[in-house]
């Protein structure tokens, strides 16, 4: 993170107006979103954000179940029953004047945990 608190990555993108996203939402703040129009919280939780320092962030999702972590640790299991996104492309938002830079994105296939909510 070079500059701002609005940082995400983006999944299930489907056009300019909907999508989800993960990461830095505002000051010390970790966010999934989820994009109709305009982005809605659907869960958040305080972390302390410094910038020049790189974060790992990762998505998995698996039909309405969206897992994301940073830096190897899951700190969303969330499930979207209303009106789910199932497909899309991936991307990256910066918001409010926000620079970064973001490296290495994989995507790759993975399998649904034998549990689903």
């Amino acid at each position: 993170m070079k500059i701002g608190y609005h940082h995400l990555l983006n999944f299930r993108v489907q056009g300019a107006s909907r999508s989800y996203a993960f990461g830095f939402y505002g000051e010390n703040t970790l966010a999934l979103v989820k994009k109709q129009k305009n982005y809605r919280v659907l869960a958040q939780i305080p972390f302390q954000l410094a910038l020049e320092q790189m974060y790992l962030l990762s998505v998995s999702v698996f039909g309405n179940r969206i897992l994301a972590s940073i830096d190897g640790k899951i700190v969303f299991d969330y499930c979207n029953t209303e009106n789910p996104y199932l497909y899309g492309q991936v991307g990256f938002t910066v918001l409010q004047g926000s620079h970064c830079h973001f490296s290495n994105l994989n995507i790759t296939a993975c399998h649904a945990p034998s549990v689903l909510h």
